[in-house]
């Protein structure tokens, strides 16, 4: 059987590159705020996620069989209302139709006091972004059975677009000769757009659910940055120790334990000299 997809927020950066891993055969519709990605072999729309009635009309018009949320929006930094409304009638449809449903989370839903969080560990966000994912979390929890969350830390790679913003921003500074600073004391589990993009595939055929962390070891921003910049032939010493703490509020280390991917999917995560 085809199975069919509705990719929620496919127009982004980890979206963009997920099409472009999407395994061959699929029949994918793929949706973005305000712009197409063009990828041969997609169906794509524009859609407002805090549009509950067009959310309803792409799901009536493609019955998918999985439905795999990305979107974001900047709404909730301002009112979340509207967001929170339409995405918890977007769970209670997919409830009532019985889509698989894969929802992309973040490790922005811990306060970072000690780091190497598992999934049986207890959310506490610092900031509006991570609440908001953490109450999305418990809609889907709460009213799917069979849905899967996937965490994940700092993302990293690039897609048909180029590089993510980070990388990005890290490679024009140094390639100029301007020197980059990072906090020594905060600590992520950074992850390749590519492994995430491969294990939200492998999560969509699969038969697990609950929540699982999809990410890399954890790493120092100050030492992460200096293995990105020396994987593209730069010298590492451009990148030097912030003065002083990580700022109040900031979350330290957030760093994600990824056991359970290890055995659910065999995962290993990319070196970040192989980028």
């Amino acid at each position: 059987m085809n199975r069919k997809f509705l990719v929620i927020g496919g127009s982004g950066f980890v979206g963009r590159r997920l099409l472009e891993m999407a395994p061959a055969g699929l029949s994918i519709c793929s949706t973005g705020a305000s712009r197409k990605t063009g990828i041969a072999g997609i169906e794509e729309r524009l859609l407002d996620v805090t549009d509950a009635d067009a959310m309803t009309r792409i799901i009536d018009d493609t019955d998918p069989d999985v439905m795999i949320f990305l979107a974001k929006s900047s709404a909730f930094d301002a009112d979340a209302g509207p967001f929170e409304l339409a995405f918890e009638s977007l769970v209670r449809t997919m409830r009532e139709r019985g889509t698989r449903f894969v929802y992309l989370s973040t490790d922005a839903v811990f306060d970072g006091l000690r780091g190497m969080y598992d999934e049986t560990d207890a959310p506490n966000p610092l900031r509006s972004y991570g609440k908001w994912k953490r109450f999305a979390e418990e809609a889907v929890l709460d009213t799917l059975s069979s849905a899967v969350v996937i965490r994940t830390g700092l993302i990293y790679g690039r897609n048909g677009d180029g590089f993510d913003k980070r990388t990005r921003e890290l490679l024009d500074a140094v390639s100029s000769g301007c020197p980059v600073v990072r906090f020594v004391d905060a600590f992520r589990s950074f992850a390749f757009v590519d492994d995430l993009s491969a294990a939200i595939w492998n999560l969509s055929d699969s038969d697990f659910s609950g929540i699982i962390h999809i990410a890399g070891p954890r790493m120092g921003f100050l030492d992460y940055s200096r293995r990105l910049v020396a994987a593209f032939g730069f010298d590492p010493a451009l990148v030097t120790e912030q003065d002083g703490d990580a700022p109040e509020g900031f979350a330290r280390d957030t760093s994600l334990d990824t056991a359970l991917a290890k055995n659910v999917l065999g995962f290993e995560p990319t070196p970040l000299d192989r980028f």
